[in-house]
């Protein structure tokens, strides 16, 4: 008997994976008069310090970024001695929502955005690849959200 392969690719999240042990850093002391140069100040620090960031966002006044709880005492204190204000928020999670193309199916972030402010997680950074989304949360919500997720892999009613 012959079996049928599929060449379309299932729509919908596939899969969703949470990545706890991480801290959110969050420093202040941009202007937008040198804000080129001190946000170089504050990387070349950062790098001097073999601190690795994820999830860089960046303010007219300031900037975030995630590390893993081990290297946030280093990360704010490499920010401090380049005069940045800066403080570590441990206890964070990345929940990884996997969905094949995700970009060209509209409005499936906000859902699961949706989905994971619905179950009592607060957002506080979101970063995407072609096919997966990255949203950090506090480590206390993230299985309650992932699990609201993961009841939907395979379903194409989230669309």
């Amino acid at each position: 008997m012959q079996s049928n392969t599929s060449i379309e690719t299932a729509r919908g999240i596939s899969d969703v994976e949470v990545s706890n042990g991480h801290a959110l850093v969050v420093a202040s002391g941009l202007s937008e008069e040198d804000s080129s140069p001190r946000m170089l100040d504050a990387l070349r620090a950062l790098k001097d310090a073999d601190c690795s960031i994820d999830f860089l966002k960046i303010s007219s006044s300031g900037f975030s970024f995630i590390v893993p709880e081990a290297g946030a005492e280093a990360a704010t204190a490499a920010l401090r001695s380049a005069g940045f204000s800066a403080e570590a928020l441990a206890g964070r999670a990345i929940i990884t929502v996997r969905a094949p193309n995700i970009r060209d199916e509209s409005g499936l972030v906000a859902r699961i955005a949706q989905l994971i402010v619905r179950s009592g997680a607060t957002i506080e950074q979101v970063g995407d690849m072609h096919s997966s989304v990255q949203v950090v949360v506090e480590t206390p919500n993230a299985e309650k959200a992932a699990a609201a997720l993961r009841d939907c892999i395979g379903l194409v009613e989230i669309l």
